[in-house]
């Protein structure tokens, strides 16, 4: 018989779930030859559709039996989205904490099996022994969800018209190549500060209502303006692009676009850009995703240890990035 129960709370940023899976004649259930797996009822961490359950085996690994038991938190299988969480699993004997595992960030894809992890038995639940009076295990598990980013983007439609138009221009924005794009100062200074106190201050650029954006590719401007008018970025999983138009939004304070290259920079975090995006986060002052690759980096350490990225790099930064993921 098992017993489950659930309690959810709501904070700022952050949705905390937390439930209790009580299996009672637990003995009799470890001591089954078959090996046989139990199953938590379905739940949901937050409001999306996103189910779980717990997968416990009482009885053993089947190859190691004696060592541990095997507990795995599966999501179900009708997804194709990832599915991002941090996950606090304690196991209670007589309202007593046996054991607690931790995972500061579980990702799950579709179809993929997230093991909690191995538990190991050699004192608690050795095969012979009750674990208790009332023969009860207790798996408590804490779920937090970070809800995602916020992002008041532009009406992006009303200005689809005036993207790349010259109807009612009244700036250039000109690359170092020499491209230019028609823009309307107004839209520009809605969105960047900097741009606002540019077109106000008695700048060449603005006499001749030509803005030379020589730090910035194309590519890059014209993403920004995509932003600008549209209210969206069109870079997919380009990561260099990506880390360049941070710099931009940092560089002309435009914090909605900001915000959206880190969304995308978070969702795209492999062991062979990690530190390109690390590097990016911290000169452009995104402290939320240089926390999110900091985790990153340090969940999978050997892989990026062992990157052509970080083999290229020389003292003192490979020395700082090898403390920060093994510290």
């Amino acid at each position: 018989m098992t017993i489950f129960e659930r309690k959810r709370y709501t904070g700022v940023n952050t949705i905390k779930s937390e439930f209790i899976w009580s299996i009672s004649s637990f003995s009799r259930h470890r001591k089954d030859p078959r090996h046989k797996v139990e199953f938590s009822p379905a739940f949901n961490v937050d409001e999306s559709e996103n189910y779980f359950n717990f997968e416990f085996v009482p009885s053993g690994n089947l190859n190691d039996p004696v060592k541990y038991k095997s507990v795995n938190l599966v999501r179900d299988d009708n997804h194709d989205d990832e599915f991002v969480c941090s996950c606090k699993v304690s196991f209670f004997v007589e309202d007593k904490t046996v054991l607690i595992v931790a995972r500061d960030r579980c990702v799950f894809k579709s179809g993929f099996r997230k093991s909690v992890d191995l538990i190991p038995v050699y004192n608690l639940l050795h095969p012979e022994e009750e674990i208790s009076n009332n023969d009860v295990l207790k798996i408590f598990c804490e779920f937090v969800v970070e809800k995602p980013m916020q992002v008041q983007d532009l009406p992006g439609m009303k200005f689809f018209d005036l993207f790349k138009n010259k109807h009612l221009s009244d700036v250039m924005l000109r690359t170092e190549c020499g491209s230019t794009f028609p823009a309307h100062k107004v839209l520009l200074a809605s969105v960047s500060p900097v741009f606002a106190a540019m077109f106000k201050s008695d700048m060449s650029e603005n006499e001749e209502n030509v803005i030379k954006i020589s730090d910035i590719r194309y590519e890059v401007l014209l993403e920004m303006l995509r932003y600008i008018y549209l209210g969206i970025i069109d870079v997919k999983k380009d990561t260099e692009t990506c880390c360049e138009l941070l710099g931009a939004a940092d560089k002309y304070d435009i914090q909605g676009l900001r915000k959206k290259c880190e969304q995308v920079l978070c969702s795209c975090l492999l062991p062979e850009n990690a530190i390109n995006i690390y590097r990016s986060a911290t000169a452009y002052n995104a402290p939320d995703l240089k926390e999110e690759v900091v985790k990153f980096m340090k969940e999978n350490a050997s892989k990026i240890i062992n990157s052509n990225e970080m083999k290229n790099l020389v003292n003192p930064e490979g020395s700082i990035l090898i403390e920060l993921m093994f510290n």
